[in-house]
């Protein structure tokens, strides 16, 4: 999964239609009382309310960002997220790309570019100009082929991406953790990999 930022124009799609919440039986604990699972057979249920407010606390071997999650805006990318975080599906995980002025990219138990949970589900894309400094956001391999892999934007050169990647969250607090990642990204070979291993200890998410 990789960045083409060459764009002509950009349609955006049809909102998605958002699914009815599931049970909780169906649901992950929220209390981190799951145990690690990184494969899946298809899409998780829809756990989330999106009436509620999310945040994930992103524990690194650089520090701990917190993150805002934007359900009202991108329910089935931030309900994947959460699901898979209570899964802990990216505890002990390795950012396999880190370009300078650009993104982090994470989220692949591989750590090949090439790994997911098993699935893939429907982009949610923001409007022009959305994307800023610390937004974090799907990576793909084209439309609707969005499966674990994120990308947190460390600089300008990601803020000025076409919005081809839904957006679903922004960090709030530790863009200093941001930028002390994207100090040891790689400026060759597409960022691969980062000049000092970038993990993922833990994530975290409060619901309010």
């Amino acid at each position: 999964i990789s960045f083409v930022v060459d764009v002509v124009s950009v349609t955006k799609p049809v909102p998605v239609t958002v699914p009815e919440q599931a049970d909780p039986s169906e649901c992950p604990a929220t209390d981190g009382s799951e145990e690690q699972q990184q494969e899946f057979d298809e899409y998780p249920p829809f756990c989330i309310d999106v009436d509620a407010d999310y945040s994930a606390e992103i524990a690194t071997n650089f520090g701990t960002m917190t993150v805002d999650l934007d359900p009202s805006e991108a329910p089935l990318t931030v309900n994947n997220f959460v699901v898979l975080a209570r899964y802990k599906y990216f505890d002990g995980t390795e950012c396999h790309r880190a370009i300078p002025s650009f993104v982090i990219q994470c989220g692949d138990p591989t750590a090949t570019g090439t790994g997911g949970p098993g699935y893939r589900f429907p982009d949610e894309l923001p409007e022009s100009g959305q994307y800023q400094i610390g937004s974090v956001a799907m990576a793909n391999s084209g439309p609707d082929t969005n499966g674990s892999q994120f990308f947190i934007i460390s600089g300008p050169n990601g803020a000025a991406l076409p919005p081809q990647y839904s957006l679903f969250g922004q960090v709030s607090d530790g863009l200093t953790v941001v930028a002390e990642m994207d100090a040891v990204a790689n400026p060759e070979n597409n960022g691969v990999p980062p000049l000092d291993t970038i993990i993922i200890e833990s994530v975290t998410i409060t619901e309010t």
